[in-house]
């Protein structure tokens, strides 16, 4: 994947079709776009080394958290980056949802930046340590987080960005690092010192957003 280069790769997102992968390197101040048809590096990107990136829908453009706390839109055929956002800490995470247009950003104190592609973003201390790992579910109106605290948490959104703690899932013995739901949404897998899984009854507020038909 990385052409020439022989570093570790931080961060990684493949395009729903298959065709594209962007991905940034540990201590790299650029970002790889890779065709995957051709097995070729299409282009190395100058933006900074990225802590979290995603393709968006329209497959031109993508979202990158930045070590340096800048979150970009940057599109691929016009070679053009948009600042949305700058954080004072340094970001540890990013996920993005197609349907609702929200996107998350972590940073390493605990600190949870919600927003949208057009529009303010809402910052909020959710976690006492570093957030390691974000994951919306498919209709977008449940949040899992990860955390150096040892814990993950589920939260509903709602359409004002606004968060509503639904349960904290604690018992690891070291930094949860990753999170992720089944396929019915029903149980959530958190890895840490061990693979551990949590069967939920979810039950969501009434303001919730979208309807269990949407998905991203």
């Amino acid at each position: 994947l990385g052409g020439d280069l022989a570093y570790k790769i931080e961060v990684l997102d493949i395009f729903p079709n298959g065709k594209w992968a962007i991905a940034s390197f540990f201590d790299q101040e650029r970002i790889l776009l890779y065709n995957i048809d051709n097995q070729k590096v299409k282009q190395y990107l100058g933006l900074g080394e990225a802590r979290g990136l995603q393709f968006l829908s329209d497959n031109n453009s993508f979202v990158a958290a930045l070590n340096n706390g800048r979150i970009i839109e940057y599109d691929i055929l016009q070679k053009k980056e948009r600042l949305l956002y700058k954080n004072e800490r340094a970001i540890s995470a990013l996920a993005f949802h197609g349907a609702s247009s929200h996107l998350a950003i972590a940073d390493e104190e605990g600190h949870l930046i919600l927003g949208k592609l057009e529009g303010e973003f809402r910052s909020q201390k959710i976690h006492e340590a570093a957030i390691t790992a974000l994951r919306f579910s498919k209709d977008g109106r449940l949040l899992l987080t990860a955390s150096a605290d040892q814990s993950a948490k589920l939260w509903s959104v709602n359409k004002e960005k606004e968060l509503n703690l639904l349960y904290t899932l604690q018992g690891h013995q070291s930094a949860v690092t990753q999170i992720g739901f089944d396929e019915e949404e029903r149980v959530v897998f958190t890895v840490a010192d061990q693979i551990r899984t949590w069967k939920l009854p979810i039950i969501l507020p009434e303001n919730t957003f979208a309807s269990s038909s949407s998905t991203s």
